[in-house]
């Protein structure tokens, strides 16, 4: 199966072959745990991230998921849990918060995201 941004595409045309709908196939179901377009075989992964306080106005107009909880707020940061597909896109969203995110799980992404960091 093939997933496509719709922003993408630029342009369309009838073709002959036809579209088959998948019988108990559901949309939301498939996209559950899916951070971007990417959807992966697998289990998805809790992922808890820490956040630098002044990111927070943002992450409560723009979640990063629709899974993500608060699961600790602080003075200085707030704790956030999503669920989701360990993917490329995930890992490029988490370090574009720079130095304002900590990753504290699961210890493979803390790793992955402190060697890009490095």
């Amino acid at each position: 199966m093939a997933t496509f941004e719709l922003g993408r595409i630029k342009d369309a045309r009838a073709g002959k072959e036809s579209f088959e709908r998948v019988e108990g196939f559901h949309p939301a179901d498939f996209f559950r745990y899916a951070f971007g377009i990417t959807v992966l075989e697998g289990k998805p992964e809790k992922v808890v991230l820490e956040f630098d306080r002044s990111e927070m106005r943002y992450l409560a107009d723009s979640p990063l998921h629709p899974s993500q909880q608060i699961i600790a707020e602080g003075t200085e940061t707030t704790t956030v849990e999503i669920e989701v597909y360990i993917t490329i896109e995930l890992i490029m969203s988490i370090l574009s918060f720079g130095k304002k995110v900590s990753v504290h799980s699961p210890a493979h992404l803390k790793q992955q995201i402190q060697n890009e960091q490095a």
